[in-house]
């Protein structure tokens, strides 16, 4: 299997096969500085869509700063730990397939 961010499905089965891996180094990485650039533009309170969110990481931040967060990956073991890591229950999809009809004011 060759893997290429152009390849979907190759990309969905490494992270797959590489889950906790993955889960562990990504929560390692300071985030810090490139929060505030985003948070900048959301109201207290404001409601978050975590797309591809992988470990779960910035759903946390997002969670413990009092956002209202949804969050999803495309990966069912990511899903499945982030869920378990942010205690919110984070969708296994891919962004073909999101049909959310709430408004959110920031992705």
């Amino acid at each position: 299997m060759s893997f290429s961010p152009n390849n979907s499905a190759a990309a969905i089965q490494y992270y797959e096969e590489n889950a906790i891996e993955y889960f562990e180094k990504s929560l390692k990485i300071d985030m810090s500085s490139i929060y505030p650039r985003f948070l900048k533009y959301i109201p207290k309170q404001g409601r978050v869509l975590d797309a591809g969110c992988g470990s779960g990481r910035d759903t946390k931040h997002f969670l413990q700063g009092g956002y209202s967060v949804k969050a999803f990956d495309g990966s069912e073991e990511l899903a499945k730990l982030a869920s378990k890591f942010t205690a919110l229950k984070v969708n296994h999809q891919r962004f073909h397939e999101l049909n959310y009809v709430s408004k959110f004011d920031g992705i």
